[in-house]
């Protein structure tokens, strides 16, 4: 099966099916406003993420893993990093400008993965570096 994308939209219910495809988890849940205590931990959690942003931390041969704070699928399980971006390589054609706010827009990929899908199906896939941690899981030791 091919599919023609053109004018850089995908075709309806592709963009949604590829996104639950890949980010799936937390979907759709109704966000609630944060507490006092919830800023102040968020704010830690963001500065924490930010060493990873301004330069893709990993080399070539790494095993990481999406972060726990991460809405990337496959959080816990190794991930091998197969090729790293230098300079990244940044996300920037929408013909439609709602896409602007979509976290796709800029994407800054700084590095592509090895993974396995479903306990048998090995994929490959582009990520931000901000988004994982080194894995230390089964298998590490």
């Amino acid at each position: 099966m091919s599919i023609e994308v053109t004018g850089g939209r995908l075709p309806p219910g592709l963009r949604e099916a590829l996104g639950e495809a890949l980010f799936g988890e937390g979907r759709g849940e109704a966000e609630k406003p944060m507490t006092d205590t919830q800023k102040e931990a968020a704010v830690m959690t963001l500065r924490e993420h930010l060493p990873g942003y301004e330069k893709c931390p990993y080399k070539v041969g790494d095993i990481v893993t999406p972060r726990k704070t991460s809405n990337t699928r496959g959080r816990g399980e190794p991930h091998l990093v197969v090729e790293v971006f230098d300079p990244p390589v940044r996300l920037t054609n929408i013909t439609d400008t709602s896409d602007a706010t979509s976290q796709n827009y800029l994407f800054k990929a700084d590095m592509r993965v090895l993974c396995i899908r479903g306990n048998k199906y090995v994929i490959a896939y582009a990520g931000e570096a901000w988004n994982y941690e080194p894995y230390t899981g089964p298998g590490m030791e």
